[in-house]
């Protein structure tokens, strides 16, 4: 059984195939199937947020269950609640894990989304994260509370105050919960004892950003601020090995790293992290945006108030290299007009030589910068067979998304111009070679 699992309105699709891991935000994947013991265990799948498991959702796709989502006739019939931000779920011990912000958490069982049981003592905004070896699930409290929890019957097995909220994920490490307080202070705490590790929680002098990421083999633990600054600390004592501010650029709405995570490339040593800028970032030129690396790097390297994706080296802090990425994200709502939310996270999937690749988003569109629209994925100017072509000749097997896709006029209008650009996009990967 494979599972997709999307966010806070979550459905499960049976396929035909061994268990495997669960794939988050409609990734799409062509990789040979293969079985696969871990399960979507914390945010962003592992300690290095990598965003990547080697699983192919195998057809013919049936729908089994559905939480937290339209009725039986559609509308908002089935809708309970509206999820914090970075209310992500994560799975493991034959159950999904749901925070649902002042509801606490729902776990439900995978197979047929019947719910084993709800936790309630405190309001939980972030994702939580499984632990298989001890069966306990790990979750930050509003409160300022890191819970132990048993997942087989939601009881409280264990607790730890943090001395303020926990509103970002909880990152699970070498026998080690990690937690960041909304005052940026981060804390290193044994899951056995529940007792903190150091000497004292790190303080980073801002209040979060980010939740927390690892590197194994750089023992380093690695987050953001609101005051732009990203921090590496030694795992071992909880000392600082490095603090820089990568931008130029002011802190304060819309230059910050909110409802990110750091991704860590261990082959390379290298930490990801990608920014929120001003709205009008997306169209910096003024005509249409350049169409090769050379030329977009040279000019965010002149310009850097427009570097938005940062690539550091985890030895130092310093920029590993500019990586070519020109401003860009999904739209949001705010203040009752559209703005640019921040851009996608990288996906970092290690081959077998040692490289790492990020994903590639998989859209289409009329006209060029900045006079152009978005359309739906087989009516605009790029040949996506074509590309689909490229990406085969040279053996690329990571992940495509799909991005932007028009709503139709339905019941569910973003879903069905998703559900339209995946079944063009899998009908392209089966007939193309």
């Amino acid at each position: 059984m494979n599972r997709i699992v999307s966010g806070c309105l979550l459905y499960v699709i049976t396929a035909v195939g061994p268990l495997a891991a669960a794939t988050l935000n409609f990734q799409l994947q062509r990789v040979s199937t293969q079985p696969i013991s871990s399960e979507w265990h914390q945010d962003a799948h592992d300690a290095q947020r990598t965003g990547y498991v080697p699983v192919n959702p195998d057809t013919p796709w049936t729908f089994r269950w559905a939480f937290n989502g339209a009725g039986t006739s559609g509308g908002t019939g089935g809708h309970i609640y509206n999820a914090p931000r970075e209310a992500r779920t994560v799975s493991g011990g034959g159950n999904v894990y749901i925070p649902a912000g002042g509801l606490g958490i729902y776990a439900k069982r995978l197979t047929d989304g019947n719910e084993q049981w709800r936790f309630t003592a405190s309001t939980v905004n972030a994702a939580p994260a499984y632990d298989a070896a001890s069966g306990m699930l790990f979750a930050g409290g509003a409160n300022g509370t890191l819970y132990k929890i048993n997942a087989i019957n939601g009881s409280i097995a264990g607790t730890y105050a943090a001395g303020g909220p926990i509103n970002k994920a909880v990152l699970l490490a070498g026998g080690f919960a990690y937690v960041v307080t909304d005052s940026g202070h981060l804390h290193k705490v044994n899951m056995a004892t529940m007792a903190l590790a150091w000497g004292a929680a790190y303080a980073a002098g801002s209040t979060i950003a980010t939740p927390p990421s690892y590197s194994a083999a750089q023992d380093v633990i690695v987050y953001a601020t609101d005051d732009l600054y990203v921090h590496c600390i030694n795992n071992a004592d909880g000392s600082r090995r490095w603090r820089v501010k990568p931008t130029p650029n002011t802190a304060g709405f819309p230059n910050e790293f909110e409802y990110i995570w750091p991704v860590i490339a261990e082959e390379h040593g290298i930490v990801f992290l990608r920014m929120r800028l001003v709205h009008s970032a997306l169209d910096p030129f003024g005509a249409p945006f350049p169409t090769n690396f050379t030329t977009i790097r040279n000019w965010l390297i002149n310009n850097p108030q427009h570097q938005n994706l940062f690539a550091l080296r985890l030895s130092d802090g310093d920029k590993a290299f500019i990586p070519a990425v020109g401003y860009g994200g999904t739209e949001d709502y705010l203040s009752g007009a559209a703005y640019s939310a921040i851009g996608p996270v990288p996906v970092v999937k290690k081959w077998p030589g040692g490289a790492e690749v990020a994903y590639i988003h998989f859209r289409n569109v009329r006209g060029k910068v900045p006079y152009y629209r978005e359309v739906f994925i087989d009516e605009g100017d790029v040949d996506m067979r074509k590309v689909i072509r490229i990406l085969r000749a040279c053996g690329y097997e990571g992940v495509l998304i799909p991005d932007h896709t028009p709503q139709m006029n339905c019941a569910a209008p973003w879903h069905a111009g998703m559900a339209y650009a995946m079944g063009y996009m899998k009908a392209l990967l089966d007939c193309t070679v």
